[in-house]
């Protein structure tokens, strides 16, 4: 008994290290992309908001007050880059955590974490200004506060955080359900090395008022910051707006971002563009168009790879359906709203709903690694290649984005002193105060006169 409490600790131990290893490759894979200037849309508009105390295009309220808090330490656009990187290296190392209680093996959540370091829009979008990052470590925190140590009421609270720093996390819902209901049903043994890897055994009495209330203490936790988030709201508009304007109030709730029109899939135009016909045909080659597109996108080199959504899918029909049904909850909701109306969508949210799913597929193959040959299987064999396809087709992705992160490093449009900030400079000083600075959409992208860095009107009021 002394020598497998032993084992357990060093195994532990071990796996903790390994995963540390990995995040500290995540923070070397990002810092080549590191970007000190906002320069994308949105990206644009956080930092305008925090700077100028304005309210962003939808209730990203979580993430305008972690910024808020960065801009008495330091300016306000390197503070949010630093804070995607910190957080999605934090995020890696929960996920290889919770992914390891997922599958069920040791280890295996190591590969599931390095899966997900590598993954290139992984990289790529928690590198510069942007929410996502921040989002999905709440989300990993309360996953491995859920599966790890059954706290209902923090798990609800820290997914509540998620949702309050990106309403995207309603995606997720489905999937965190099922873990709570995992987490509910199942109890550890009593165990005298006291590790939370014990065997687990169904408790006989539990009954579905346990389940009830686990689920009731969970939604208390998740309610709690979005009560927060929308009483301070109503607070500010009662100071500035009148009571009848609340319906202005609801709208910026709801998120001025596109919501889900569905005419995308019924029709060859956005709204307004045609009437579906009710041809049978007609609405199969749609979705069958919105599939291309979609493989098109998300299979894209700086997405996700091909091979990486190949063999991640491959992997998780070899987990168990208890084990594998929150994975595929945590991608599918969100694909089923992106091929009726995801292409009116930032790319940047795929990094949060479909590599974590891609990874535990592809991890999944790990144990057979360690297989003796006595035990050995056709799909033993088979799942290991499965995850050493998904790797290596991320390792042949990676020198197409060393040349993005060289380029990240090289133009002068990215730099506080290159073109950007000249060229921005100048605007401010030769403009009227509180003037509206257009940018021509074909300077945008090549970084030259970003409009948050020139005095302009306010996004919201």
């Amino acid at each position: 008994m002394k020598n497998h409490f032993l084992g357990l600790r060093f195994s532990v131990a071990v796996e903790w290290l390994l995963l540390l290893g990995v995040m500290v490759l995540a923070l070397y894979l990002r810092l080549p992309h590191f970007k000190e200037l906002a320069l994308l849309v949105d990206n644009v508009e956080y930092c305008y908001c925090v700077d100028h105390c304005q309210l962003p295009h939808s209730p990203y309220l979580l993430y305008l007050w972690v910024g808020f808090a960065i801009s008495d330490f330091c300016r306000i656009d390197v503070g949010y880059s630093i804070l995607s990187i910190v957080t999605a290296v934090l995020g890696i190392g929960l996920f290889g955590l919770f992914s390891t209680k997922i599958i069920g093996k040791p280890f295996s959540g190591v590969v599931a974490a390095l899966v997900l370091a590598l993954t290139p829009i992984s990289i790529l979008a928690s590198s510069h200004q942007e929410v996502y990052s921040v989002q999905f470590f709440w989300m990993a925190l309360s996953w491995w506060c859920l599966v790890y140590f059954r706290c209902f009421f923090l798990g609800g609270f820290l997914m509540g955080c998620a949702f309050a720093t990106h309403t995207g996390t309603i995606f997720v819902l489905p999937a965190t359900m099922i873990l709570l209901l995992r987490s509910t049903i199942i109890e550890r043994n009593p165990s005298p090395n006291g590790l939370p890897d014990g065997p687990k055994t169904r408790v006989p009495h539990l009954h579905w008022r346990n389940i009830i209330l686990s689920f009731v203490v969970f939604s208390i936790g998740f309610a709690i910051p979005i009560f927060l988030m929308v009483s301070w709201l109503a607070w500010i508009w009662k100071i500035h707006e009148d009571w009848s304007e609340i319906p202005r109030l609801l709208e910026y709730l709801r998120g001025t971002a596109p919501g889900a029109d569905f005419q995308m899939i019924l029709t060859g135009s956005f709204s307004g563009g045609g009437d579906y016909d009710g041809d049978l045909g007609a609405l199969i080659d749609r979705i069958g168009d919105q599939f291309e597109r979609l493989w098109r996108v998300i299979g894209d080199p700086l997405t996700l790879t091909r091979g990486l959504i190949l063999c991640g899918s491959a992997g998780l029909l070899f987990l168990s359906p208890k084990r594998s049904a929150a994975v595929w909850l945590l991608a599918l909701p969100y694909l089923i709203y992106e091929i009726g109306a995801g292409w009116t969508l930032d790319p940047g949210i795929y990094s949060v709903f479909i590599p974590p799913c891609l990874a535990i597929g592809v991890a999944a193959g790990f144990p057979s690694i360690g297989n003796q040959g006595q035990n050995f299987k056709p799909l033993t064999l088979l799942r290991g290649l499965l995850m050493i396809g998904g790797i290596l087709s991320l390792l042949l992705a990676y020198p197409l984005l060393m040349k993005k992160g060289i380029e990240n490093q090289i133009l002068p449009g990215t730099k506080e002193s290159g073109a950007t900030m000249a060229l921005t400079q100048w605007v401010k000083e030769n403009s009227p105060e509180d003037s509206l600075v257009m940018v021509p959409s074909e300077w945008f992208y090549a970084g030259v006169a970003i409009k948050y860095y020139a005095d302009r009107a306010p996004l919201s009021r």
